[in-house]
């Protein structure tokens, strides 16, 4: 499923990574699963997989059209948008030099076995 995600958001206009970003731009993507739970069954098999994803867009400037985008998207390739946050991250420590802004997306998505 990392990879449904990774080919969905290629050439967003941010990095995107799998639970974790090291790089060093101001504005990227990172994402991650939970709840993922057999939705569909039939005579004792699973038939379909319900995923529970979350993305998170960080920036330290504006990502009102990076979330626009993202969304877009996430709903082409199949996700279907459940949640979303405005959060912002204060800076902590030395290694932080900037505000950060977060905006949380959460989707589902079902996939056939």
């Amino acid at each position: 499923m990392n990879k449904v995600v990774i080919d969905a958001l290629k050439n967003v206009g941010a990095p995107v990574s799998f639970q974790e970003y090291t790089g060093s731009a101001t504005t990227y993507i990172t994402f991650f699963f939970y709840n993922e739970k057999g939705v569909f069954h039939a005579e004792n098999e699973e038939l379909a997989t319900g995923h529970s994803l979350q993305v998170d867009i960080w920036s330290t400037g504006n990502y009102s059209s990076l979330v626009k985008e993202v969304k877009t998207r996430m709903n082409a390739t199949g996700f279907t948008r459940t949640f979303a946050a405005d959060l912002y991250e204060e800076p902590s420590g030395s290694t932080q030099k900037a505000r950060i802004f977060h905006k949380a997306l959460r989707f589902r998505y079902t996939e056939f076995v």
